[in-house]
């Protein structure tokens, strides 16, 4: 028999491990099984038939419970496996890759017609860039930060 589950979530909404998700799953199935137990032995002890109506009205309730859960993992698992066909991680990467060089072009601009550098060096060939397009700015008002 299976019980009602629990998703315990943390402060900020987070789902726990699917790992201790089980635990805690598996600790409340115990319980409930136990509470059952309990509830039969004493109806049995004691002769009691309304202990024992209320010990099968929790085993019936523990197999709607059951039944429920396994509709809603059912649906879960479904929505999760079409959001997965619809945004692949291939998609999600294009996707990421498009917005940020949006961002770096929004940031960006060209400057034709300034000769390349001859120096042997890459950070002398930087400098030297750096300082042409300094100069270029300068010469057009520009203010700009390094």
């Amino acid at each position: 028999m299976h019980t009602p589950t629990a998703k315990k979530r943390t402060s900020n909404q987070a789902d726990i491990s699917p790992i201790a998700n089980r635990i805690i799953e598996y600790t409340m199935a115990e319980l409930f099984n136990t509470i059952i137990n309990a509830l039969t032995q004493k109806s049995e002890q004691h002769n009691d038939p309304q202990l024992r109506q209320f010990a099968d009205q929790m085993k019936s309730l523990s197999t709607l419970f059951d039944s429920v859960n396994a509709n809603i993992t059912k649906r879960f698992n479904e929505l999760d496996a079409t959001i997965n066909q619809k945004l692949n991680k291939e998609e999600y990467m294009r996707i990421i890759k498009e917005e940020i060089g949006e961002k770096e072009r929004s940031r960006s601009f060209v400057a034709s017609g300034v000769p390349e550098s001859s120096f042997p060096s890459s950070t002398q060939r930087a400098r030297q860039d750096t300082d042409r397009i300094c100069e270029l700015l300068d010469y057009m008002n520009v203010e700009a930060t390094h």
